[in-house]
């Protein structure tokens, strides 16, 4: 047997790897740079206090579904369903969070870094749109890795790297703030053309993952919008009464979506058939 598709394989994934890093990394490159070390500290804080929840949760994920993906690669109906199963997990855990960390973004930085990091409250906010994008991106990585086409992997991050990074250096005429509103500009705007790219040859289409992310989404804004105007009408007090009604406000949102899903299959129904498949 021949180990050249492995070898190609590992090469692409390795590739890809290289260029994904220091795409990821060309922000602080360039706040560093151009705004000095100051503005890098307030931009590094607020990015990695965003995010550092979303790999908590994406990097388990992905040594769960990976291997049972894999194994569905010669059944593509049993794998779309498993996939959008799976999708609807990560982001039922995800997006909560996003919302959460958007309805109490001061309190967030405050409580947790300090007054001395206020300036990062700003750059926080405009990472929001990007933290949504991310709590998603790790389901397309298990396509490309579960079937074996790293190689497409590799090309697609050839066109988006650069245009994410010129996104970047446009956004950083605004200062370090421009710089994290054009990183989301830039992911928003390339999502469905890299969903359309990384689906082609499945029986997974576009329509179906939005579809989910709408569901997930609309739960979420329900729930951080009503805590933002409550903050607005009340004050900045009761911090924890806040809290509580995002919860209340996110699972009674769920519940609404799950009733009326004209599928029959809302957001909670997946959580246990994902369990399920685990523990068998």
């Amino acid at each position: 047997m021949s180990v050249r598709p492995y070898i190609r394989y590992g090469l692409n994934l390795a590739g890809f790897n290289v260029l994904n890093y220091f795409s990821r990394n060309a922000d602080n490159v360039l706040v560093g740079w151009r705004f000095g070390g100051a503005a890098l500290g307030y931009y590094s804080k607020a990015y990695s206090l965003l995010m550092l929840p979303l790999s908590q949760i994406n990097s388990p994920m992905t040594k769960i579904m990976l291997p049972a993906l894999s194994r569905l690669q010669d059944d593509p109906q049993a794998y779309k369903i498993v996939y959008l199963k799976s999708v609807t997990v990560v982001l039922a855990l995800g997006f909560p969070i996003v919302g959460w960390l958007m309805a109490l973004n001061e309190e967030v930085i405050l409580l947790i870094l300090g007054n001395q990091w206020i300036g990062s409250i700003a750059i926080y906010k405009a990472l929001m749109p990007a933290a949504f994008v991310s709590a998603l991106n790790v389901t397309t990585g298990w396509v490309y890795l579960s079937l074996g086409t790293t190689d497409r992997q590799l090309k697609w991050t050839l066109f988006a790297a650069p245009l994410n990074v010129l996104a970047m250096w446009i956004g950083s005429r605004w200062g370090a703030v421009g710089v994290a509103y054009g990183i989301s500009v830039a992911f928003v705007l390339l999502r469905w053309p890299y969903y359309s790219y990384t689906f082609r040859g499945t029986l997974i289409r576009c329509s179906d993952v939005f579809r989910v992310v709408f569901r997930a989404l609309f739960s979420v804004l329900c729930a951080a919008f009503l805590v933002l105007l409550f903050k607005s009408v009340i004050g900045g007090e009761l911090l924890i009464f806040r809290v509580c009604l995002y919860t209340v406000v996110y699972v009674i949102s769920l519940l609404f979506v799950d009733v009326c899903s004209f599928r029959g299959e809302g957001l909670v129904k997946p959580l246990g058939d994902v369990w399920y498949r685990i523990r068998n």
